[in-house]
């Protein structure tokens, strides 16, 4: 694992652990902000920033619009 690449997962890692911590503002612009990062990532980052992505990111963005839908 070169620097980039370690780099790279420890700050997708970072995001996952303080997302639950951010405003609503800013979760909506994150999902964005991943995915922009395709572009400036090493290959290999990319399975790490679109785990980060799915699992963590977007299930955070989305969860609260189900919540205002249904309540």
């Amino acid at each position: 694992m070169n620097m980039f690449t370690a780099l790279g997962t420890a700050v997708l890692q970072l995001l996952s652990t303080l997302i639950i911590f951010l405003d609503r503002e800013t979760i909506n612009t994150i999902p964005f902000l991943v995915a922009s990062m395709i572009a400036n990532t090493p290959e290999t980052v990319h399975p790490f920033l679109l785990k980060t992505l799915c699992f963590h990111i977007l299930p955070a963005s989305v969860g609260e619009l189900q919540c205002c839908c249904y309540s």
